[in-house]
């Protein structure tokens, strides 16, 4: 479904994936674990479709399917045009997590 969070459109799952919240998880403690602070905000997983977005009207697009093979670390750089840049990915595994 879409969303509006604070002018950005985004687009998120009516129930996220098992192995989205288990990589998110263990991304979580590893970085605990390493001494790095933990985001004190609940994930929210989402695909960003719009900055800047003020519409009094949501679309409400078709349900789309797709399978993810990779992640990726990506830093943020925001402004007018806020920019990514991919700094890593790395190939998801099929396999059922332990």
């Amino acid at each position: 479904r879409v969303q509006q969070w604070s002018g950005v459109l985004v687009l998120v799952p009516s129930q996220p994936a098992d192995g989205l919240l288990h990589l998110q998880a263990q991304l979580a403690e590893r970085l605990l674990a390493a001494g790095l602070p933990g985001e004190t905000r609940p994930f929210r997983p989402h695909l960003t479709l719009l900055h800047h977005a003020h519409a009094d009207r949501l679309p409400s697009p078709p349900p789309i399917a797709w399978t993810a093979r990779r992640w990726g670390l990506f830093s943020s750089h925001p402004g007018n045009q806020p920019r990514y840049r991919l700094l890593a990915s790395w190939p998801l595994s099929t396999t059922t997590p332990r």
